[in-house]
């Protein structure tokens, strides 16, 4: 009877030898800001997919997050799988992660992986693709994992989603009076969708409100504008924050957000342009 080789055995033997070991496991970007995905210009799918796991730098699950990718191997919600993991065909066994169809008999549970601008996180499956990380680093599996439910190819305009982030900031460091009176919404819109790839365009909304003289400001009352050109939202802005002082930092980010707007979008109008 052969002897049973435990895989974490091997991982912690060569574990030196790792390299992302101490790197942090990143948030998907879609975490950090509910308006990410405004931003997407495509999406393509493939199903029944593979993806080299070596490349995968992050993931969507609070357990594992911000972690080092050794302490969530340390710390997985079933930890026997790893701790019991062998090298024969005992169960669990390590087959799981080189054998398709003994996999498709063992378990069912997705496993996708978005992968944006050539950078990867995981979104279903992160115990198997934690595992898979540090079987491969120390030649136990291949790279290259096959059978995954899907892998999605995203494009992100990552230019256009930092402008809106600094406007999105300034916004936010307004008094409250301001913040109010102020308002931009973006949304991703659907151009074309063809077998296993969308292409998308994104909205912006912008609203500018100001307290008209005629009416009693107490009774928060606000009339919104939609200003066709950006000298009319910049005269108008400056007006309701004349109070605020850091007028220079206001007058970098309202230039950098005019150019964002102005330059890069094909606008109609100020309240429905796109990309």
């Amino acid at each position: 009877m052969s002897e049973t080789r435990l895989c974490k055995k091997i991982i912690l033997d060569n574990l030196n030898e790792i390299p992302f070991k101490d790197d942090l496991v990143q948030p998907h970007p879609r975490t950090l800001n509910l308006n990410y995905d405004a931003f997407i210009t495509s999406i393509r799918t493939e199903e029944n997919a593979k993806i080299d796991i070596a490349t995968v730098v992050g993931g969507t699950h609070p357990r594992y997050v911000g972690n080092t990718w050794f302490e969530c191997l340390n710390n997985l919600r079933t930890q026997a799988t790893i701790d019991n993991l062998n090298c024969n065909e005992i169960r669990p066994s390590i087959l799981y992660y080189t054998d398709i169809e003994y996999r498709n008999n063992s378990c069912r549970d997705p496993w996708t992986i978005d992968v944006i601008n050539g950078i990867s996180f995981i979104t279903q499956g992160h115990h198997r693709s934690i595992i898979s990380k540090f079987l491969s680093s120390v030649d136990l599996i291949q790279k290259e994992q096959f059978g995954l439910d899907s892998v999605n190819y995203i494009e992100h305009n990552e230019k256009y989603f930092r402008h809106y982030c600094k406007l999105e900031k300034f916004i936010n460091s307004l008094p409250i009076a301001i913040l109010e009176e102020i308002s931009v919404k973006v949304k991703r819109r659907l151009l074309e969708k063809n077998e296993n790839i969308e292409k998308f365009e994104t909205i912006y909304s912008l609203f500018v409100g100001y307290y008209d003289d005629n009416i009693d400001a107490s009774n928060n009352q606000q009339v919104f504008a939609h200003y066709q050109s950006f000298n009319e939202f910049r005269t108008n802005l400056f007006k309701q924050i004349k109070y605020y002082k850091k007028t220079k930092k206001i007058q970098l980010i309202i230039k950098s957000i005019q150019s964002y707007l102005h330059d890069n979008f094909r606008r109609k109008k100020i309240e429905s342009g796109v990309m």
